[in-house]
């Protein structure tokens, strides 16, 4: 009696059967579909953003700045091509839209106030031009902070209604910035620290060094009110103190006022100055313990 299953028995009909799958399957994945031929895609203009995929950002704002001196900001706008550049300019024009605010409000949970007109303005009215061989281009908006009230929450809805030129079109998730208005002094940015945090063994430097840690890294100052500023507190994240600079050019180091201060001692501790961006400070606190810690520091506006 023959066997029906010899195939599995004998080595070649096995290969010969293996190599027929093989072919048969190959045959079905090649037969999918079409391969996507994105070279026929046309340009898409769209705003670049901070580059992660985010369609707003803060934006300090001088209360002093006015229509003599604004407060500017650059935003930037992409061309994405799949031959990289256009040989034809492309004519772009962007406007401030109730509509886009409102559907950020809506998805964000926030509550912004467009930005009175006569509080900023657009460059070139908004009518901005990517010129043959290029796929960036930054444009400023000039604003006039003396007569913002910042109290308002607003915000500065940027919509790309229109491009023009190379076939170019609009994008549709990357269509539209929000710049939202925060107010700022001459002290706001980041900063490079440099410094030493002290810990002593007791409530006296008599108390003896138990140990120290470095001060770096970047850091962000922040708006309180024209003369004084918020910034981390040495080492420390989550931690954040006052820096009051005087007209002699002295700074007063305290407790942070915009939020419950973690430490109420923190003091100045010898000389504190800011001078052509750098602060240069020497101040103290007591921990929970009572035990004093002292910091040497400096902070470079970058």
């Amino acid at each position: 009696m023959k066997n029906r299953y010899c195939i599995f028995q004998k080595g070649v009909p096995l290969m010969l059967f293996g190599a027929a799958c093989i072919f048969s399957f190959s045959s079905c994945v090649k037969d999918t579909g079409p391969v996507e031929d994105y070279s026929q895609s046309p340009p898409v203009i769209s705003f670049q953003g901070d580059g992660q995929g985010s369609n707003s950002q803060s934006v300090g704002v001088l209360g002093t700045s006015s229509e003599a001196n604004p407060s500017l900001d650059s935003v930037e706008v992409s061309l994405g091509t799949a031959n990289l550049y256009l040989s034809a300019p492309v004519t772009v024009t962007i406007a401030p839209d109730q509509g886009t605010l409102d559907n950020y409000n809506q998805a964000h949970g926030t509550s912004y106030t467009i930005l009175p007109s006569a509080d900023y303005t657009i460059q070139d009215n908004g009518t901005i031009v990517i010129a043959p061989g290029k796929n960036l281009v930054n444009f400023a908006v000039s604003f006039f902070g003396s007569g913002i009230d910042f109290s308002q929450g607003y915000a500065l809805p940027l919509l790309i209604t229109q491009a023009k030129g190379g076939g170019s079109v609009v994008a549709t998730n990357l269509n539209y910035f929000i710049l939202i208005v925060t107010p700022a002094n001459q002290y706001s940015g980041n900063y490079s620290a440099a410094g030493t945090r002290t810990l002593y063994a007791g409530p006296t430097i008599s108390s003896g060094v138990a140990a120290s840690s470095a001060v770096g890294g970047t850091v962000p100052m922040s708006y309180v009110n024209d003369s004084t500023s918020e910034v981390q507190l040495a080492d420390l994240a989550g931690d954040f103190m006052d820096l009051t600079v005087h007209g002699d050019g002295s700074v007063t180091v305290g407790p942070t006022t915009n939020s419950d201060p973690t430490f109420a001692s923190l003091a100045n501790n010898g000389p504190c100055t800011y001078s052509a961006g750098v602060f240069s400070l020497n101040y103290l606190y007591y921990n929970g313990s009572g035990n004093i810690r002292t910091i040497t520091e400096t902070l470079t506006k970058q």
